[in-house]
C-alpha cells in the first residue's frame, strides 16, 4: 500500500498543473557521506511530496543476461547480476542463481530502448524496514537508485521569486528559488542556504 501510495502521488502530482518553472521529477545533487538524499514533487493546491533515503545515480552495462551495476564501494568493482525476464512485466536481478531483488516495471517499455530500459518498483529492506524503491535505466547507460525509507506531504508556496516550504513537523523552508534548465535551486532548512534538484 505504500508503494501505490507514494508512486501514485508521484504521478498525480506530474500529471496536475503546477508552476512551469517546478514541473517535472527532481532529486537532490549532492547526497550525504551516507548516500542519503530526497527526491521532491510539486503538485496543484501548493502541495509537495518529499521522500528521503539512499540515492545513488551511477552508470550500467548490459553483458549477454548479465547487466553491470556502480560498485557496492568507492573503487570496487562493478556489482555484476544476471537479468531474468521470464515473467512478463517482473525483473529478477540474481547472483549465484539466487534472486536478490525483484523489480516491477512501470509504465511500459520504452520504444527503441531495449528490455531494461525505464522505471522498475520495488520493495526493499533497509535497517529492518522495508521500502519503496525505484530503479531508473536510461538508455545512455545512466542509471539511479532512490529508496524512500521517509516520506512526507508539505505545502509550498511562491511570491516575488521567493519559495516557502511548510512542512508537517512546523519547519519551514524560505528564501529565493531559481531554474536553471534542469536544475532548480530551492530554499534550504537551514537559515540562508540553498538545495539544488536535478531532473530525473
Amino acid at each position: 500500500m505504500k508503494l501505490i501510495a507514494l508512486f501514485g502521488f508521484v504521478a498525480i502530482a506530474a500529471a496536475q498543473a503546477v508552476p512551469k518553472e517546478l514541473d517535472g521529477r527532481w532529486r537532490t545533487a549532492q547526497v550525504s557521506k551516507e548516500g542519503i538524499g530526497a527526491i521532491y514533487s510539486f503538485g496543484s493546491g501548493g502541495v509537495v511530496g518529499v521522500s528521503m533515503g539512499p540515492l545513488a545515480p551511477g552508470r550500467y552495462r548490459e553483458e549477454g543476461q548479465d547487466v553491470l551495476l556502480p560498485p557496492l564501494t568507492e573503487g570496487g568493482p562493478p556489482n555484476r547480476m544476471q537479468m531474468d525476464f521470464s515473467t512478463p512485466g517482473w525483473l529478477r536481478l540474481k547472483q549465484g542463481g539466487r534472486t536478490l531483488v525483484e523489480l516491477a516495471r512501470a509504465g511500459g517499455m520504452q520504444k527503441g530502448g531495449g528490455r531494461l530500459v525505464g522505471q522498475w518498483n520495488a520493495m526493499q529492506d533497509f535497517k529492518g524496514k522495508k521500502c519503496p524503491t525505484l530503479y531508473f535505466f536510461y538508455p545512455d547507460g545512466r542509471c539511479l537508485f532512490i529508496m524512500a525509507v521517509e516520506s512526507m506531504q508539505g505545502k509550498f508556496s511562491i511570491s516575488d521569486g521567493r519559495m516557502t516550504i511548510r512542512f508537517p513537523d512546523g519547519k519551514k523552508a524560505e528564501g529565493p528559488y531559481r531554474r536553471t534548465g534542469t536544475k532548480l535551486t530551492i530554499p534550504s532548512l537551514r537559515e540562508g542556504a540553498s538545495t539544488v534538484l536535478e531532473m530525473y
